[in-house]
């Protein structure tokens, strides 16, 4: 299990966000909405690497890498403005 907060640079929950862990193939594992005050919880299959990735409409998107152990990570997500001109492909 991997859960933490979707916020902005200035530390306001960020609505309608999806927060999304992927496989090292790119095999969706789970997608989630976070909550009102930004938190999140998805799920893993078991220990190891997985891409995370948090999308949001009108923010950039945001993609890493998380290592999951027996235990739950905790793993929070800034999601900044796009730059004027800026165009975000997974949106």
């Amino acid at each position: 299990m991997v859960h933490g907060f979707v916020r902005t640079a200035e530390g306001e929950p960020v609505e309608g966000a999806a927060v999304t862990p992927l496989s090292r193939g790119g095999r969706q594992l789970d997608r989630v909405t976070p909550l009102v005050d930004g938190s999140y919880i998805v799920a893993v299959p078991g220990p190891g690497t997985y891409l995370l990735a948090a999308t949001a409409t009108g923010l950039a998107s945001r993609a890493g890498h998380v290592v999951a152990g027996e235990g739950p990570l905790v793993y929070d997500v800034e999601l900044a403005e796009m730059a004027e001109g800026e165009v975000d492909a997974v949106n």
